[in-house]
């Protein structure tokens, strides 16, 4: 059974990591785009989540009722934590993405949907390493 979950959960996670924003980024390529491809590695990544994740979650759970933490429960923590961060930042990164970013913008004003200047985070490290 374990090994039929690690299996499937391998092969959902090959689009959630190829469309994710932040590998592009590091191995400087682009996934191909279609229609709603900003929701492939959220999607996939959540079936992974759905998947994959029940057997440490209920691992985690048992320990913590039985108040006995273990690494079932370091697990779960890191999954729950790890999920909720991704799910968090899925708007701010289909903003991104459907905010017609030119090609070389920077992160900070993808972010804010435009390529006009500096953020404010910009300009506070600016004008404090200008002071020095």
């Amino acid at each position: 059974m374990f090994r039929r979950k690690f299996w499937i959960s391998l092969i959902l996670t090959i689009p959630a990591v190829l469309y994710s924003s932040m590998i592009q980024e590091w191995l400087h390529y682009t996934a191909p785009t279609f229609t709603g491809h900003t929701f492939v590695a959220p999607l996939f990544g959540t079936l992974t989540f759905m998947w994959g994740g029940p057997v440490f979650l209920r691992g985690g759970w048992g320990e913590l009722r039985d108040r006995k933490p273990g690494m079932m429960l370091l697990i779960s923590m890191g999954l729950l934590v790890a999920f909720g961060a991704s799910v968090a930042t899925v708007p701010r990164d289909a903003q991104t993405v459907q905010g017609g970013c030119r090609p070389g913008a920077t992160a900070a004003s993808s972010v804010r949907g435009s390529d006009v200047g500096p953020t404010t985070f910009e300009w506070g490290a600016r004008t404090r390493g200008a002071a020095r």
